[in-house]
């Protein structure tokens, strides 16, 4: 997580149409971040997701904003760094 992770979190929130209160979607993407380490794989990926989406359910956000947020979001801050290492990876091994 970085410094830029709740504010990147609150816009693509606010674009997909959520419209809770900031300190409310901030609490809730700070308190589910921690599960990242309970997932067998890297980022949390598949233990970060249903929980993100279920506390935007909880806070009054429809479904299709929810589901859009958290797929935005995680495609935004999961994927751009991996690539990168994927290549160095990639070029280191072959």
């Amino acid at each position: 997580m970085t410094s830029c992770s709740v504010p990147a979190f609150l816009a693509v929130a606010s674009a997909m149409g959520v419209s809770s209160p900031t300190a409310e979607l901030s609490a809730a993407y700070l308190l589910v971040v921690p599960l990242r380490l309970l997932g067998p794989l890297p980022g949390g990926v598949g233990v970060v997701e249903p929980a993100l989406l279920l506390a935007l359910l909880a806070l009054g956000a429809g479904p299709t904003e929810a589901v859009l947020t958290v797929m935005v979001h995680r495609i935004l801050s999961f994927w751009p760094p991996a690539l990168p290492g994927a290549v160095a990876f990639h070029r280191n091994h072959h």
